[in-house]
């Protein structure tokens, strides 16, 4: 599926993909990072999802939100390698929220291009997967 409708008159294109952005705003956790991986904006649920307050999470890194102590840390710059060449769109993984608190998220990414081919920006959509995300050695439904 295409963000631009063919059945819609291209007058109209331009509010479609408005209402379009508007929708995904409302409903998924958006993080916009540039291409070396900093965070440049995010959205208010984004920011209820990692416990930031607004502006705090700005010029946070990728690397922040896979954990400080991450023991991943070069497969994190791998994985941040391979997103901000557009060549990785989904995982589900765990990230880590400023209070410390464990987000198993499945996150789709959209590398955005200049025309030279460099990342001008990323854009993150986390769905917060909760309680319902597989866990290592960890069994799902205990306690529930």
């Amino acid at each position: 599926m295409s963000i631009v409708s063919r059945a819609i008159p291209a007058k109209y294109n331009g509010i479609e993909r408005r209402g379009l952005m508007d929708a995904l705003d409302a409903s998924q956790s958006l993080v916009w990072f540039d291409g070396a991986g900093v965070i440049v904006d995010a959205n208010a649920n984004a920011l209820r999802l990692f416990s930031y307050g607004d502006g705090d999470i700005l010029r946070q890194d990728y690397f922040a939100l896979c954990g400080s102590n991450s023991k991943r840390i070069l497969a994190d710059k791998r994985e941040w390698a391979r997103i901000s060449a557009g060549d990785m769109c989904h995982t589900e993984r765990s990230y880590t929220a400023q209070d410390g608190r464990e987000v198993w998220s499945s996150v789709n990414f959209a590398a955005l291009k200049n025309d030279d081919g460099s990342t001008r920006r990323v854009l993150a959509m986390f769905n917060d997967m909760g309680r319902f995300a597989w866990k290592p050695n960890d069994v799902r439904w205990g306690g529930y």
